[in-house]
Protein backbone atom coordinates (compact mmCIF):
# COMPACT_ATOMS: atom_id res chain seq x y z
CA UNK A 1 0.00 0.00 0.00
CA UNK A 2 1.63 3.08 -0.93
CA UNK A 3 1.70 6.39 0.91
CA UNK A 4 0.40 9.81 -1.03
CA UNK A 5 0.97 13.12 0.09
CA UNK A 6 3.68 14.92 2.45
CA UNK A 7 3.16 14.22 5.66
CA UNK A 8 5.27 15.80 8.65
CA UNK A 9 5.84 13.66 11.57
CA UNK A 10 6.19 14.82 14.57
CA UNK A 11 6.32 12.21 17.05
CA UNK A 12 5.91 8.65 17.41
CA UNK A 13 2.41 8.91 18.58
CA UNK A 14 1.97 11.17 15.25
CA UNK A 15 2.83 8.10 12.91
CA UNK A 16 0.76 5.79 14.91
CA UNK A 17 -2.06 8.28 14.56
CA UNK A 18 -1.37 8.48 10.80
CA UNK A 19 -1.25 4.75 10.13
CA UNK A 20 -4.33 3.70 12.15
CA UNK A 21 -6.28 6.24 9.45
CA UNK A 22 -5.23 4.98 6.77
CA UNK A 23 -5.77 1.14 7.55
CA UNK A 24 -1.80 0.23 8.25
CA UNK A 25 -1.26 -1.97 10.47
CA UNK A 26 1.74 -4.51 11.86
CA UNK A 27 3.68 -5.28 8.94
CA UNK A 28 3.19 -1.65 7.06
CA UNK A 29 3.68 -0.10 10.23
CA UNK A 30 7.19 -1.53 10.51
CA UNK A 31 7.98 -0.01 6.88
CA UNK A 32 7.24 3.13 7.25
CA UNK A 33 9.30 3.28 11.18
CA UNK A 34 12.65 1.50 9.24
CA UNK A 35 12.54 3.24 5.96
CA UNK A 36 16.72 3.59 5.60
CA UNK A 37 16.91 5.53 2.90
CA UNK A 38 19.19 8.21 3.15
CA UNK A 39 21.01 6.90 6.27
CA UNK A 40 24.20 5.49 3.51
CA UNK A 41 24.66 9.48 2.60
CA UNK A 42 24.77 10.48 6.01
CA UNK A 43 27.26 8.01 7.46
CA UNK A 44 29.62 9.07 4.14
CA UNK A 45 29.35 12.64 4.42
CA UNK A 46 30.18 12.22 8.70
CA UNK A 47 33.17 9.75 7.37
CA UNK A 48 34.75 12.04 5.17
CA UNK A 49 34.22 15.45 6.82
CA UNK A 50 36.51 13.38 9.60
CA UNK A 51 38.50 12.21 7.48
CA UNK A 52 39.31 15.32 5.52
CA UNK A 53 39.78 16.64 9.25
CA UNK A 54 42.07 14.73 10.19
CA UNK A 55 44.07 14.67 6.56
CA UNK A 56 44.72 18.68 6.38
CA UNK A 57 47.38 19.19 8.69
CA UNK A 58 49.61 16.32 6.64
CA UNK A 59 48.70 18.53 3.38
CA UNK A 60 50.21 21.07 5.63
CA UNK A 61 53.35 19.28 6.30
CA UNK A 62 53.50 17.98 2.80
CA UNK A 63 53.74 21.45 1.55
CA UNK A 64 56.53 23.06 4.16
CA UNK A 65 58.64 20.19 3.60
CA UNK A 66 58.72 21.18 0.07
CA UNK A 67 59.29 24.68 0.91
CA UNK A 68 61.88 23.42 3.10
CA UNK A 69 63.46 21.20 -0.18
CA UNK A 70 63.30 24.20 -2.03
CA UNK A 71 65.38 25.96 0.39
CA UNK A 72 67.61 24.21 0.79
CA UNK A 73 68.34 23.56 -2.92
CA UNK A 74 68.48 27.11 -3.27
CA UNK A 75 71.73 26.94 -0.66
CA UNK A 76 73.22 24.35 -2.05
CA UNK A 77 73.53 26.89 -5.48
CA UNK A 78 75.47 29.42 -3.50
CA UNK A 79 77.67 26.97 -1.77
CA UNK A 80 78.16 24.97 -5.30
CA UNK A 81 78.60 28.78 -6.40
CA UNK A 82 81.56 29.43 -3.51
CA UNK A 83 83.30 25.81 -4.21
CA UNK A 84 83.53 26.65 -8.20
CA UNK A 85 84.92 30.41 -7.69
CA UNK A 86 87.56 31.99 -5.69
CA UNK A 87 87.04 34.14 -2.28
CA UNK A 88 87.36 37.77 -3.48
CA UNK A 89 85.82 40.73 -2.18
CA UNK A 90 82.33 40.31 -4.00
CA UNK A 91 82.41 36.65 -3.38
CA UNK A 92 79.49 37.42 -0.38
CA UNK A 93 77.72 38.92 -2.87
CA UNK A 94 77.72 36.59 -5.40
CA UNK A 95 76.58 33.80 -3.43
CA UNK A 96 73.73 35.51 -2.18
CA UNK A 97 72.83 36.10 -5.16
CA UNK A 98 73.07 32.78 -6.43
CA UNK A 99 71.14 31.42 -3.56
CA UNK A 100 68.10 34.36 -4.81
CA UNK A 101 68.21 33.15 -7.79
CA UNK A 102 67.94 29.54 -7.37
CA UNK A 103 64.50 30.24 -5.94
CA UNK A 104 60.95 31.78 -6.08
CA UNK A 105 61.01 31.91 -1.94
CA UNK A 106 61.71 35.27 -0.16
CA UNK A 107 64.64 34.58 2.23
CA UNK A 108 66.47 35.98 4.35
CA UNK A 109 70.15 35.85 5.65
CA UNK A 110 70.88 34.83 9.63
CA UNK A 111 74.63 34.38 8.45
CA UNK A 112 75.74 36.20 5.37
CA UNK A 113 78.49 33.99 3.17
CA UNK A 114 81.95 33.89 4.87
CA UNK A 115 85.21 31.93 4.81
CA UNK A 116 86.98 30.65 7.58
CA UNK A 117 89.77 27.70 8.52
CA UNK A 118 88.39 24.74 9.88
CA UNK A 119 88.75 21.04 10.46
CA UNK A 120 86.11 17.82 11.00
CA UNK A 121 85.08 17.32 14.35
CA UNK A 122 86.19 13.65 15.34
CA UNK A 123 83.02 13.02 17.48
CA UNK A 124 81.01 14.83 14.93
CA UNK A 125 80.31 16.19 11.67
CA UNK A 126 80.86 19.38 13.08
CA UNK A 127 83.17 21.52 11.43
CA UNK A 128 85.56 23.14 14.13
CA UNK A 129 86.49 26.90 13.08
CA UNK A 130 89.90 27.42 13.64
CA UNK A 131 90.49 30.63 12.56
CA UNK A 132 90.59 32.75 9.60
CA UNK A 133 92.10 32.05 5.98
CA UNK A 134 94.84 31.72 4.84
CA UNK A 135 94.98 28.28 6.83
CA UNK A 136 97.78 26.84 7.37
CA UNK A 137 99.23 23.67 9.77
CA UNK A 138 97.43 21.09 11.55
CA UNK A 139 95.63 22.93 14.50
CA UNK A 140 95.23 21.48 17.88
CA UNK A 141 92.65 19.03 18.08
CA UNK A 142 92.35 18.30 14.55
CA UNK A 143 94.03 15.13 13.06
CA UNK A 144 94.69 16.98 9.34
CA UNK A 145 95.01 20.28 7.88
CA UNK A 146 93.06 22.41 8.50
CA UNK A 147 90.86 23.25 5.51
CA UNK A 148 89.44 26.20 3.74
CA UNK A 149 85.53 26.29 4.42
CA UNK A 150 82.74 29.27 3.53
CA UNK A 151 78.89 28.90 5.24
CA UNK A 152 76.44 30.85 5.74
CA UNK A 153 72.77 30.55 7.00
CA UNK A 154 69.27 31.40 4.71
CA UNK A 155 66.09 31.30 6.23
CA UNK A 156 62.68 31.52 4.95
CA UNK A 157 59.04 31.48 6.26
CA UNK A 158 56.21 29.39 5.52
CA UNK A 159 52.68 30.23 6.55
CA UNK A 160 50.54 27.34 7.08
CA UNK A 161 47.56 26.86 4.58
CA UNK A 162 45.20 25.04 6.36
CA UNK A 163 43.73 26.54 9.26
CA UNK A 164 44.19 23.76 11.90
CA UNK A 165 47.88 23.20 11.11
CA UNK A 166 50.09 21.77 13.61
CA UNK A 167 52.76 24.15 12.30
CA UNK A 168 53.15 27.12 14.01
CA UNK A 169 51.97 30.25 12.34
CA UNK A 170 54.29 31.30 10.70
CA UNK A 171 57.33 28.15 10.91
CA UNK A 172 60.72 29.28 10.08
CA UNK A 173 62.62 27.02 7.66
CA UNK A 174 66.29 27.07 7.96
CA UNK A 175 69.47 25.85 6.00
CA UNK A 176 72.97 26.10 6.34
CA UNK A 177 75.47 24.82 3.99
CA UNK A 178 79.30 24.45 4.93
CA UNK A 179 81.43 23.43 1.78
CA UNK A 180 85.34 22.48 1.51
CA UNK A 181 86.88 25.09 -0.68
CA UNK A 182 90.23 23.82 -0.46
Amino acid sequence: MAIRGAVAYRSWTSIVAFCCRRGLTGRHLHHVVSDASGVSMIEFAIGVTLLLGLLSPMVDLGIAYSQQMKLQHAADAGAQYASLNPWSSSASTSIQNAVTQATTQSVSWTQTPNEFCGCPNSNSTQISNTGTPPCSGTPSGCSEPAGYYVTFTVTSSYTPVMPFSILSNPTTLTAQPVVRVQ
